[in-house]
């Protein structure tokens, strides 16, 4: 029985030419590229944990979600 190639070799270990990988902030800003709907989920969910952490008291809900769109657009624009 044949085995599928795809995903089942080990690395070589072999790296390509230096001349031929991109700069390390350049593979990075490809890596943390996304979405408008995956921007504005990240920020969600940073603005519930903000929330949470401070037990849900009412009225700071804005101050959460500004403070998310912040910390989400330090970690992906840099």
């Amino acid at each position: 029985m044949r085995r599928s190639s795809i995903g089942l070799h080990a690395p070589s270990g072999r790296r390509a030419a230096a001349s031929s990988e991109p700069s390390d902030a350049a593979s990075r800003a490809d890596e943390m590229r996304v979405d408008a709907e995956t921007r504005h989920a990240m920020i969600a969910l940073a603005a519930y944990f903000r929330a949470e952490r401070r037990g849900f008291a009412p009225g700071r809900e804005l101050d959460d979600w500004l403070e998310a769109e912040r910390e989400v657009a330090a970690m992906l624009d840099g």
